[in-house]
């Protein structure tokens, strides 16, 4: 509620409001309701707040204390979550060989630091105990357990194990489906494939949305709908305008809008236009990896 305060900023994570789709809909003739959760009002403007937050509490259970450094292997909106629980030590994983991974590196820097604890993020069940213990339970509570078909983003596929197994004991009747890319490149930035570690048996399927959908939808919801999202929840509620297209007049569906533009109009301009030429500053893309680059100016480092 407006006006609510609280003891510190981990506190203000959660209880993302759905918000209707007005406008998009009417396009696909859908006669369903179709809510997306805006997961980017989170502190740190992802879904991942939530999963980093209780990674970082059950390790305090398992020994983690203010003393111990902690290490991750993590980028992206995972990163930021985690940061706002504890200190994090990061490195630049460019400046090191390419073929080593986020994981594998931040293995060797933990055993080089005394005491460290190392947060390894796909193999915590915090990860998607945090969606189960919150997010399922929000969206049951916000539609009073009225829930047709629920859309979530995969990046590694914990959201969709924790909304589908309450979604399996608690709400009978409703789909889940996750959302991962296609074949094409560039991919989807923050989606990526359920790791091994998950288990999304409960899970109803997978669809797969091409990047060129993911960020023609995204544009969408920010120019029509005002629905600030980047383009892993425009993939997501790409596939769900698919799903939903048999669904009954009155039929509840609910999108998880996994984060916002925040992270991406600064280093991803095709977010807000698909030729990015056409905004302000000069903006250039790299032939072979297709990312943009700002060559007006120059971040300033902190």
């Amino acid at each position: 509620p407006r006006g609510k305060w609280f003891n510190n900023i981990l506190e203000a994570n959660g209880n993302t409001p759905l918000s209707k789709l007005n406008k998009i809909p009417l396009d696909y003739s859908l006669k369903c309701n179709v809510y997306v959760k805006l997961e980017y009002l989170n502190s740190g403007g992802s879904m991942e707040d939530r999963a980093a937050i209780r990674m970082v509490e059950v390790a305090e259970q398992n020994g983690l204390t203010k003393d111990r450094p902690v290490v991750a292997p993590a980028s992206g909106n995972v990163a930021v979550g985690i940061a706002l629980a504890c200190a994090v030590v990061l490195a630049n994983l460019e400046a090191h060989h390419k073929s080593i991974t986020y994981y594998d590196f931040a293995k060797i820097v933990a055993q080089g630091i005394k005491n460290s604890y190392f947060l390894d993020e796909e193999a915590s069940l915090a990860n998607s105990l945090a969606h189960y213990e919150s997010t399922a339970v929000e969206i049951a509570t916000a539609l009073n357990n009225k829930v047709d078909l629920i859309v979530v983003p995969v990046r590694t596929g914990a959201a969709l194990q924790g909304i589908s197994k309450y979604a399996e004991q608690h709400l009978p009747g409703t789909k889940v489906y996750g959302v991962c890319n296609d074949d094409s490149f560039p991919p989807v930035p923050e989606l990526g494939h359920a790791s091994a570690a998950a288990d999304i048996s409960s899970a109803s399927g997978i669809e797969e949305v091409s990047s060129k959908d993911a960020f023609l939808m995204a544009r969408r919801l920010i120019k029509e709908e005002g629905v600030m999202v980047g383009p892993s929840s425009g993939a997501a509620v790409f596939a769900a305008f698919k799903l939903a297209e048999r669904l009954p007049e009155g039929s509840n569906v609910v999108v998880l809008g996994a984060d916002g533009i925040r992270n991406y109009i600064e280093f991803d301009p095709s977010i807000l236009n698909y030729d990015p030429t056409k905004l302000i500053g000069f903006w250039k893309q790299d032939e072979k990896t297709k990312k943009w680059t700002n060559c007006s100016h120059k971040l300033k480092p902190f």
